[in-house]
């Protein structure tokens, strides 16, 4: 099956603090040096700027042949179990949103461990399996393609027995429903008949589902102290690092349309009335959360 939902609803823009690390890791990488966007879709990154070859994997025909059409990467139809490639092969490895959907996944992460450098490194992003957001995505969605579900102590021990990788630095990330939006005419077709039904709903009520939800979860998640606000988590392990793990801050103002992460001093020039931001990605008016803890 593909790796993720053809219409891709469940896959979030990188949240700051991600992007920012995915970067760093990037812009260290020469010419000779490989990277694997693994369940590509039609680009789960920017491939742009970067010296190093970057291959994207999926089965999605239609997804990877824009990627050649636009000759931004190399593009390699194929199961994430059955990577076609020799031993060492990557420097990088990315996993972003895919790990849900891969059937096979402990077999996915043994091929990774086989096909990664010895100074390698790997990121994955995922839902937390047993969080609100992934378990309403399922209702709505009926699965939505994920297959799997995943605590942090789950996945971390997967990855680190199975890739042989540890992990170095990790940080949580925000959810802000962008899967609640009224989906085009052209997107109906792809959708499963629950959603389907739900899209006769006017634009106007998939927007204030939208910002009661991201106030509830996130006044909830900061007066309760629960993580009902919190989508899942990015994870960086690298091998032979000799760093200890380090929790890195999250975005915890994530765009309702693009799903882009902001930090909040960032943001000063583009709120309104002290409550709301305009997304300096795309516009949109969301609702401001002030960072509190582990959040910028």
């Amino acid at each position: 099956m593909p790796a993720r939902e053809a219409v891709g609803f469940c896959r979030d823009r990188q949240a700051l603090t991600t992007e920012i690390q995915m970067n760093d890791w990037l812009s260290k990488l020469s010419k000779n040096q490989r990277v694997l966007d693994l369940g590509s879709g039609p680009g789960s990154f920017s491939y742009t700027n970067w010296d190093c070859t970057i291959i994207a994997l999926d089965t999605d025909f239609t997804a990877l042949s824009r990627i050649a059409a636009a000759r931004a990467a190399f593009a390699v139809n194929s199961r994430s179990h059955l990577l076609p490639f020799k031993d060492r092969t990557f420097d990088l490895i990315i996993c972003n949103n895919t790990m849900e959907h891969f059937e096979q996944s402990r077999e996915t992460l043994t091929e990774i461990g086989r096909i990664l450098a010895p100074q390698g490194m790997l990121i994955v992003t995922l839902p937390n399996g047993f969080g609100f957001d992934d378990n309403l995505y399922r209702y709505l969605m009926e699965g939505g393609g994920h297959v799997n579900r995943f605590s942090f102590s789950e996945i971390v021990a997967l990855v680190e027995t199975l890739a042989a990788i540890r992990l170095v630095r990790w940080h949580d990330l925000y959810s802000s429903y962008v899967y609640l939006r009224k989906p085009a005419p052209s997107v109906l077709p792809h959708l499963r008949p629950r959603f389907r039904r739900i899209a006769r709903l006017p634009a106007w009520a998939f927007r204030i589902s939208q910002f009661a939800l991201n106030l509830f979860t996130r006044f909830m998640g900061r007066f309760a102290g629960n993580d009902i606000a919190k989508y899942g988590w990015a994870l960086f392990f690298a091998r032979n690092d000799a760093q200890v793990q380090i929790q890195q801050p999250a975005a915890v103002n994530v765009c309702m349309r693009c799903g882009a992460g902001h930090n909040a001093v960032g943001l000063r020039d583009r709120r309104m009335l002290r409550v709301l931001y305009r997304c300096p990605s795309c516009g949109e008016l969301n609702p401001f959360f002030r960072p509190r803890g582990m959040t910028i």
